[in-house]
């Protein structure tokens, strides 16, 4: 019980933040770079603030090839990630970022773990749900390929991510120093590229609301595992992570086709359970 509570607030905060970002940025009066500064910070404070309490804050030097490799295409998935919630709707990005679990389990199989018929059933009926809702008239096509994009590097990231906090680094030190070098990256790109110091946005409604609320989903959501299996988890993250986001794109941005998306998303939560 305490999983799936931790999953409902974790994703709906990510929700909440995603939507404030989405908004502001439509309606020029926030920039991809003074998103990125604002989605990065609180994660970044609370994961030092964690690692620092319990004596963490510690980067194996052995990592340091596989975390900077991890960085490298960290930054281009976050920015991807930031393009594809102020250019797809809601509900597109969210259903195609699904195509990370069956890419995982590809990698998983590469790296020699064993696959069984369930689980290959499980991955063809995401595959085949995504493939007919987006090739009817259930999801608008405009800026999929950022999702899409964003899907197969957070399948890099994510494996990249597993094996450090297995062999080498704890979760609070690697996500505290990999959203530090996030924030400090969009920083330096808001004062360098468009002349402005996002600072003051941290003090300004609804920025502070939109920062804090992605801050306090990161550890919601990083800290669940604790809690639950990571299959469980992960089901959980993707298919909440869905629902709230065909529910904002239906009530703020005006998506259409809600009943279509909520039957898909049915069957896309049956492939991801016997995929696990």
């Amino acid at each position: 019980m305490l999983a799936i509570f931790t999953i409902i607030i974790g994703t709906l905060l990510s929700e909440i933040a995603a939507s404030i970002g989405k908004f502001q940025t439509q309606h020029k009066k926030e920039t991809i770079f003074q998103m990125g500064f604002l989605e990065a910070f609180w994660p970044a404070v609370f994961f030092i603030s964690i690692a620092l309490y319990n004596g963490g804050f510690y980067l194996d030097p052995a990592s340091f090839p596989t975390f900077f490799a991890r960085m490298f295409f960290e930054t281009i998935v976050f920015t991807l990630g930031l393009a594809m919630i102020i250019k797809s709707d809601r509900s597109t990005s969210a259903f195609l970022t699904i195509l990370t679990i069956p890419l995982l389990l590809l990698v998983d199989t590469f790296l020699g773990y064993e696959i069984g018929p369930q689980q290959i059933a499980g991955i063809l009926i995401v595959v085949f749900s995504l493939v007919g809702l987006y090739s009817g008239k259930g999801l608008r096509k405009s800026g999929s390929l950022y999702a899409i994009l964003w899907a197969l590097g957070a399948a890099i990231t994510i494996s990249l991510y597993k094996y450090n906090v297995t062999h080498y680094n704890s979760v609070a030190a690697e996500q505290g120093y990999a959203f530090l070098m996030l924030l400090i990256f969009f920083f330096v790109l808001s004062l360098v590229r468009e002349k402005k110091n996002p600072i003051p946005f941290l003090f300004k409604y609804p920025y502070n609301v939109q920062s804090l609320a992605r801050g306090v989903a990161m550890p919601f959501l990083s800290f669940a595992y604790i809690f639950a299996p990571a299959s469980i988890i992960l089901t959980g993250k993707r298919a909440f992570s869905v629902l709230w986001a065909i529910l904002s794109g239906g009530h703020y941005f005006n998506e259409k086709k809600l009943g279509i998306k909520i039957l898909y998303l049915g069957f896309i939560i049956i492939g991801l359970i016997l995929a696990y």
